[in-house]
């Protein structure tokens, strides 16, 4: 005689309302750095794209529409800095979160022309910084 067996499985965790079909799109030379970012956000529940430097970020938004973008400043071919600048020429209404390791915010702040970023993540940071700062800028606090 066979002995059965009943297999609960545990139900998808539910991703909340306000995360669903985000679209954030990171841009880091670092391959460790995208993957991890990518992890990180798509277990909160947002969609990402990754690019390995701005000019490859540019183009990816300039085809696409992203609700966020997260940016190293310091990147071959086109930098953050840059980058940003076109993202709030393009869609002044995107957050762009500006990710360094250079120095304080007040480095940052006077390197970086701030009018074209909205938040500065110093790193290293941690998760929980980084899910709060996406979710404040999102506005699902």
């Amino acid at each position: 005689m066979l002995d059965r067996q009943i297999v609960v499985e545990k139900s998808p965790q539910t991703i909340p309302a306000s995360c669903k079909s985000r679209r954030i799109l990171v841009a880091d030379d670092e391959r460790a750095i995208q993957l991890l970012l990518s992890q990180a956000l798509s277990l909160m529940g947002y969609e990402v794209t990754l690019a390995g430097n701005g000019l490859e970020a540019l183009t990816q938004f300039s085809g696409s529409s992203f609700d966020l973008v997260l940016t190293d400043w310091h990147m071959p071919i086109m930098d953050g800095g840059r980058l940003s600048r076109f993202v709030k020429g393009q869609s002044p209404s995107t957050p762009v979160i500006m990710m360094t390791g250079a120095g304080g915010h007040r480095q940052v702040g006077e390197e970086l022309n701030t009018n074209f970023i909205d938040s500065i993540l110093l790193k290293p940071f941690r998760l929980e910084e980084l899910e709060g700062t996406v979710r404040k800028m999102l506005g699902n606090w």
